[in-house]
């Protein structure tokens, strides 16, 4: 486990100027990971005292791509996998998660054009590397992970309640800010997209995950 233990902490790890203070990056960060757009976030500091606009804290969200999760390597008992799509500018994209479904925590995110047994494969060998051993998988009935479970060697499981409900559960605070990306990434270049949706992904699963360690 990381030894920085609040998100503020955290911030403060990550931002050289402090023209706003970090405390209230943190508490905008926090506002929006609790579901205000970037708009109200800004208002909440705005409200503080401080003037900001929705544009930094969209900045402050994306400076959080690629820093480390809150999480340890350990030995877990069940995974639950899911994807969801998200259509933008008329092409269809798959956004897909790994759920420790006793933890609740996100430990993969991957982006793919397609949903394929090769994309499946690749977002299960990202989450055994918080394993230390080889989880039960439980997913829905889509046929790339059956496939997927046997190339990386985990015990797959179909279901729709129970444990893959923990997969549904994650995508319910992600789908809403992805829907809203339908109009934030219009009319960017398609070959750009992949890319700007990882980042924007990678950030958020980071909030979120920092969130929680700082109120658990």
């Amino acid at each position: 486990m990381p030894q920085r233990k609040s998100l503020a902490e955290f911030i403060n790890s990550l931002f050289s100027r402090e023209r706003v203070p970090h405390h209230l990056k943190a508490v905008a960060l926090t506002a929006h990971e609790g579901g205000l757009g970037y708009r109200l976030s800004a208002r909440v500091i705005q409200a503080l005292g401080t003037p900001i606009s929705h544009t930094a804290v969209w900045q402050w969200q994306q400076r959080l791509d690629g820093q480390p999760l809150p999480l340890r390597r350990r030995k877990r008992k069940r995974l639950a996998a899911d994807e969801t799509t998200v259509e933008i500018d008329g092409q269809r994209w798959y956004v897909w998660l790994v759920v420790d479904v006793e933890a609740d925590e996100p430990l993969a995110f991957h982006v793919s054009h397609a949903q394929t047994i090769f994309d499946a494969a690749v977002v299960l060998r990202q989450a055994l590397t918080w394993c230390t051993n080889k989880p039960r998988l439980f997913t829905d009935s889509a046929p790339c992970y059956r496939r997927a479970s046997r190339i990386v060697g985990m015990r797959h499981t179909i279901c729709v309640f129970g444990p893959q409900s923990a997969a549904e559960r994650a995508f319910a605070w992600l789908e809403h800010h992805l829907q809203r990306l339908k109009r934030a990434y219009c009319k960017i270049p398609v070959d750009n997209v992949r890319n700007l949706l990882l980042r924007w992904v990678s950030a958020r699963v980071t909030l979120t995950m920092w969130v929680r360690a700082t109120i658990s």
